[in-house]
């Protein structure tokens, strides 16, 4: 496959393994010759297919006894801030604290759970069909238009990378504080929920691509110098255009659950760490202000990772949903550009082509729920100034709240 070779196809493929290794057990496996390719939304050129695999299944229990044992460990923790007590916990304000050690597990914990048994078709059709979109680019790379030969933008290269690179070193301050052991456990438990959501920002940007690039072609179909060739190339588009919005219906559906969960612990945690930084600000006095420098790093490291996340697949979101509606602009340019030159067949393949697009909507989304678009960031950021001041006036009312540092030394 010419595709194996490209620079997006290993950088999908790097991901997909780095997936693998936190517990998704889907692989891309070998297939024999009498296997029937309608049967799994999965198959690929050259006898391969992704599926489920039972090799992996260890691996993911592995996983599920390192979240057993976090579980654990916050339950241990809350029981010490609350003394087996919910009313002490809210009379005390220690609330806080045990919103910030549930967060901890939901994630996880949901992540966990829907890689092994929720949405096994929508994922395997989501990485089979980014990977068909990959070999739709490589085989189109010298149709006209010329001007998309690049691969993958630096955006995209080097978001993913650093992302997780800074998601391990803000880990690492906690050890100021917290045992290595359990600092580790917290790192490999939500690595799984940081690399699927990467998994699913490529996923976007390639089904982005393999938009872009029908539209581009069909802006560039030459209908006078060679009618026949044109209509097989607008029926071959059509083609495509249409598998390539059902693989964005299977992307949004593959991971909804966790990806759910996932955006209510990252609102939620990030509305603690602004919370927490105001605590901060005010007692640098008190008897923890050596450790001071390490937390504020530590929040602030956590804030940058959620903006750039949160930047990054809603500027791609915006792309995909912003070039699937360009193709009714796309067709009505080749019809003002041939009109003269267009045989009712290929007129009827426009029309046809035009009435299928209208009926598409297309967006990146969470099962249809959190739309990823620019208007997004707008909203979270309202969500967050709200709830912050919700929290500093129940801190007004209830004095202040217990950190998780609290009892640690």
């Amino acid at each position: 496959m010419k595709s194996n070779n490209s620079e997006s196809y290993k950088y999908l493929r790097l991901t997909h393994v780095i997936a693998i290794c936190f517990g998704l057990p889907y692989t891309r496996r070998k297939i024999k010759e009498d296997s029937n390719p309608d049967e799994n939304l999965g198959h690929l050129a050259g006898r391969y297919r992704y599926s489920f695999d039972k090799l992996l299944i260890p691996v993911w229990t592995l996983y599920a006894c390192l979240n057993v044992y976090v579980v654990h460990y916050n339950y241990l923790e809350g029981v010490r801030y609350v003394a087996g007590s919910f009313r002490t916990c809210f009379e005390e304000s220690y609330c806080f604290a045990l919103i910030e050690l549930l967060n901890r597990n939901l994630g996880p914990s949901s992540n966990v759970m829907c890689s092994m048994f929720y949405g096994r078709w929508h994922k395997i059709a989501g990485l089979a069909g980014a990977e068909r979109t990959l070999q739709f680019l490589d085989d189109t790379r010298d149709a006209p238009p010329l001007a998309d030969r690049h691969g993958l933008s630096r955006a995209v290269r080097y978001a993913a990378p650093a992302s997780l690179v800074a998601y391990a070193s803000m880990s690492q301050l906690y050890m100021i504080l917290v045992p290595p052991t359990v600092v580790i456990a917290y790192w490999f438990n939500g690595m799984g929920q940081m690399v699927v959501y990467i998994l699913v920002f490529v996923q976007y940007y390639v089904l982005a691509r393999g938009f872009n690039r029908v539209n581009d072609m069909v802006e560039a179909l030459d209908v006078a110098r060679d009618p026949v060739s044109a209509g097989r190339s607008l029926a071959r588009l059509t083609a495509v255009y249409d598998e390539l919005c059902t693989l964005a219906g299977h992307v949004n559906r593959a991971y909804a659950p966790e990806m759910l969960v996932q955006w209510a612990y990252n609102i939620i945690r990030v509305i603690m760490v602004v919370f927490r930084l105001m605590e901060i600000a005010s007692s640098l006095d008190g008897p923890m202000a050596w450790v001071t420098p390490y937390l504020v790093v530590q929040h602030l490291g956590e804030l940058f990772i959620f903006v750039v996340h949160t930047s990054c697949v809603c500027t791609v979101g915006d792309r995909l949903s912003g070039e699937s509606k360009r193709i009714l602009a796309s067709l009505e340019k080749l019809r003002l550009r041939n009109g003269v030159n267009m045989n009712k067949e290929i007129k009827k393949a426009v029309d046809i082509f035009y009435v299928r697009a209208s009926a598409r909507n297309v967006y990146a989304s969470i099962g249809g729920f959190i739309i990823f678009d620019i208007s997004l960031i707008k909203c979270v950021c309202s969500v967050l100034a709200t709830y912050v001041l919700v929290l500093i006036q129940f801190r007004d009312q209830k004095g202040n709240s217990k950190p998780l540092y609290y009892n640690w030394n």
